[in-house]
Protein backbone atom coordinates (compact mmCIF):
# COMPACT_ATOMS: atom_id res chain seq x y z
CA UNK A 1 0.00 0.00 0.00
CA UNK A 2 2.91 2.38 0.66
CA UNK A 3 4.13 1.95 -2.93
CA UNK A 4 0.65 2.74 -4.23
CA UNK A 5 0.45 5.83 -2.01
CA UNK A 6 3.83 7.08 -3.25
CA UNK A 7 2.86 6.40 -6.87
CA UNK A 8 -0.35 8.41 -6.42
CA UNK A 9 1.53 11.29 -4.75
CA UNK A 10 3.95 11.37 -7.71
CA UNK A 11 0.92 11.43 -10.04
CA UNK A 12 -0.44 14.56 -8.34
CA UNK A 13 -3.15 12.86 -6.30
CA UNK A 14 -4.27 13.48 -2.71
CA UNK A 15 -3.52 10.63 -0.30
CA UNK A 16 -4.67 10.31 3.31
CA UNK A 17 -2.82 8.42 6.03
CA UNK A 18 -2.35 8.27 9.78
CA UNK A 19 0.16 10.19 11.85
CA UNK A 20 0.40 9.85 15.62
CA UNK A 21 -1.81 12.93 16.07
CA UNK A 22 -4.61 12.80 13.49
CA UNK A 23 -5.03 11.52 9.94
CA UNK A 24 -3.44 13.73 7.33
CA UNK A 25 -4.09 14.69 3.72
CA UNK A 26 -0.95 14.81 1.63
CA UNK A 27 0.28 15.87 -1.81
CA UNK A 28 3.65 16.37 -3.46
CA UNK A 29 4.70 19.82 -2.23
CA UNK A 30 6.38 20.73 -5.52
CA UNK A 31 3.29 19.94 -7.64
CA UNK A 32 1.35 23.22 -7.92
CA UNK A 33 -1.82 21.61 -9.29
CA UNK A 34 -1.83 18.96 -6.55
CA UNK A 35 -1.42 21.69 -3.91
CA UNK A 36 -4.40 23.60 -5.38
CA UNK A 37 -6.43 20.38 -5.34
CA UNK A 38 -5.56 19.82 -1.67
CA UNK A 39 -6.70 23.32 -0.74
CA UNK A 40 -9.98 22.78 -2.66
CA UNK A 41 -10.69 19.43 -0.99
CA UNK A 42 -9.89 20.87 2.42
CA UNK A 43 -11.91 24.04 1.75
CA UNK A 44 -9.03 26.05 3.15
CA UNK A 45 -8.06 29.63 2.38
CA UNK A 46 -5.04 29.50 0.07
CA UNK A 47 -3.29 32.10 2.24
CA UNK A 48 -3.24 29.71 5.22
CA UNK A 49 -0.06 27.63 5.16
CA UNK A 50 0.28 23.88 5.59
CA UNK A 51 3.22 21.91 6.97
CA UNK A 52 5.80 19.88 5.09
CA UNK A 53 6.14 16.27 6.16
CA UNK A 54 9.82 15.35 6.41
CA UNK A 55 11.42 11.95 6.98
CA UNK A 56 14.41 13.13 9.02
CA UNK A 57 16.03 16.04 10.83
CA UNK A 58 18.59 16.16 8.02
CA UNK A 59 15.86 16.66 5.41
CA UNK A 60 14.32 19.40 7.58
CA UNK A 61 17.67 21.20 7.80
CA UNK A 62 18.05 21.11 4.00
CA UNK A 63 14.74 22.96 3.76
CA UNK A 64 15.23 25.53 6.51
CA UNK A 65 18.96 26.04 6.71
CA UNK A 66 20.88 26.37 9.97
CA UNK A 67 18.69 25.49 12.94
CA UNK A 68 18.94 27.87 15.94
CA UNK A 69 20.07 26.28 19.22
CA UNK A 70 16.65 26.64 20.97
CA UNK A 71 14.93 24.87 18.07
CA UNK A 72 17.57 22.10 18.15
CA UNK A 73 16.58 21.50 21.79
CA UNK A 74 12.94 21.08 20.72
CA UNK A 75 13.91 18.77 17.86
CA UNK A 76 15.98 16.63 20.20
CA UNK A 77 13.17 16.34 22.75
CA UNK A 78 10.06 16.14 20.55
CA UNK A 79 11.10 14.81 17.11
CA UNK A 80 9.91 12.54 15.82
CA UNK A 81 6.68 13.58 17.44
CA UNK A 82 3.66 15.90 17.51
CA UNK A 83 5.54 19.17 16.94
CA UNK A 84 5.42 21.36 13.82
CA UNK A 85 8.28 23.84 13.61
CA UNK A 86 7.87 27.08 11.65
CA UNK A 87 11.26 28.33 10.48
CA UNK A 88 12.72 30.57 7.75
CA UNK A 89 12.90 28.84 4.37
CA UNK A 90 16.38 28.11 3.05
CA UNK A 91 15.19 28.81 -0.50
CA UNK A 92 13.65 32.20 0.33
CA UNK A 93 14.64 33.75 3.68
CA UNK A 94 11.66 36.15 3.48
CA UNK A 95 9.29 33.15 3.68
CA UNK A 96 8.67 30.61 6.41
CA UNK A 97 7.94 26.90 6.28
CA UNK A 98 6.31 24.53 8.73
CA UNK A 99 8.12 21.22 9.19
CA UNK A 100 6.68 18.07 10.73
CA UNK A 101 8.53 14.84 11.55
CA UNK A 102 5.82 12.48 12.83
CA UNK A 103 6.25 9.55 15.19
CA UNK A 104 4.26 7.07 13.11
CA UNK A 105 5.66 4.18 11.07
CA UNK A 106 3.23 4.60 8.15
CA UNK A 107 3.71 8.33 7.61
CA UNK A 108 7.49 8.00 8.00
CA UNK A 109 7.60 5.10 5.51
CA UNK A 110 5.71 7.20 2.96
CA UNK A 111 7.99 10.20 3.53
CA UNK A 112 11.14 8.05 3.18
CA UNK A 113 9.88 6.34 0.03
CA UNK A 114 8.76 9.62 -1.56
CA UNK A 115 12.07 11.34 -0.65
CA UNK A 116 10.86 14.86 -1.50
CA UNK A 117 8.82 17.13 0.80
CA UNK A 118 5.14 16.28 1.15
CA UNK A 119 2.57 18.96 1.95
CA UNK A 120 0.48 17.73 4.87
CA UNK A 121 -2.64 18.96 6.62
CA UNK A 122 -5.25 17.32 8.84
CA UNK A 123 -7.71 15.07 6.99
CA UNK A 124 -10.90 17.03 7.42
CA UNK A 125 -12.76 19.92 5.87
CA UNK A 126 -11.69 23.27 7.34
CA UNK A 127 -13.57 23.93 10.55
CA UNK A 128 -14.68 20.30 10.94
CA UNK A 129 -13.45 17.69 13.41
CA UNK A 130 -10.08 16.05 12.63
CA UNK A 131 -10.26 12.40 11.53
CA UNK A 132 -8.85 9.85 13.96
CA UNK A 133 -9.54 6.75 11.82
CA UNK A 134 -9.52 5.89 8.12
CA UNK A 135 -13.30 5.43 8.31
CA UNK A 136 -13.72 9.03 9.55
CA UNK A 137 -11.60 10.30 6.63
CA UNK A 138 -13.79 8.41 4.14
CA UNK A 139 -16.99 9.61 5.81
CA UNK A 140 -15.93 13.25 5.67
CA UNK A 141 -14.05 13.42 2.36
CA UNK A 142 -15.33 10.43 0.40
CA UNK A 143 -14.00 9.94 -3.11
CA UNK A 144 -12.25 13.31 -3.24
CA UNK A 145 -9.18 11.53 -1.85
CA UNK A 146 -7.45 9.08 -4.22
CA UNK A 147 -6.37 6.72 -1.44
CA UNK A 148 -6.86 6.39 2.31
CA UNK A 149 -4.15 4.27 3.92
CA UNK A 150 -5.48 2.72 7.11
CA UNK A 151 -2.95 3.08 9.91
CA UNK A 152 -5.44 2.23 12.63
CA UNK A 153 -6.80 4.64 15.21
CA UNK A 154 -4.32 7.45 15.91
CA UNK A 155 -2.53 7.43 19.30
CA UNK A 156 -2.99 11.08 20.29
CA UNK A 157 -6.11 12.42 18.61
CA UNK A 158 -5.10 16.10 18.86
CA UNK A 159 -3.26 18.17 16.24
CA UNK A 160 0.45 18.85 16.57
CA UNK A 161 1.68 21.83 18.52
CA UNK A 162 2.98 24.56 16.21
CA UNK A 163 6.08 26.43 17.34
CA UNK A 164 7.69 29.31 15.40
CA UNK A 165 11.22 30.65 15.45
CA UNK A 166 11.14 33.40 12.83
CA UNK A 167 11.81 37.13 12.58
CA UNK A 168 8.10 37.80 13.13
CA UNK A 169 7.38 35.30 15.91
CA UNK A 170 9.13 33.19 18.51
CA UNK A 171 6.89 30.87 20.48
CA UNK A 172 3.88 28.58 20.37
CA UNK A 173 1.43 29.53 17.62
CA UNK A 174 -1.00 26.69 18.35
CA UNK A 175 -1.04 24.50 21.42
CA UNK A 176 -1.84 20.94 20.49
CA UNK A 177 -0.51 17.59 21.64
CA UNK A 178 2.45 19.18 23.46
CA UNK A 179 1.61 21.85 26.01
CA UNK A 180 3.17 25.30 25.86
CA UNK A 181 4.41 24.64 29.39
CA UNK A 182 6.42 21.58 28.20
CA UNK A 183 7.84 23.56 25.27
CA UNK A 184 8.95 26.40 27.56
CA UNK A 185 10.47 23.95 30.06
CA UNK A 186 12.68 22.47 27.31
CA UNK A 187 13.65 25.95 26.07
CA UNK A 188 14.68 26.98 29.62
CA UNK A 189 16.72 23.80 30.21
CA UNK A 190 20.53 23.85 29.94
Amino acid sequence: MIKKGVRLLRAGEVVAFATETVYGLAVAAENTEAVKKLYRIKGRDAKKPMALLVHSKAQAEKLCGPVPAPVKKLMKKFWPGPLTLVLPSRKDKSKTIGLRLPDHALSLAIARAFKKPILLTSANKSGEKEAKTAREVKAQLGKRVALVLDGGRVKIGKPSTVFAWTAASKGVLREGAISEEKINKVLRSK
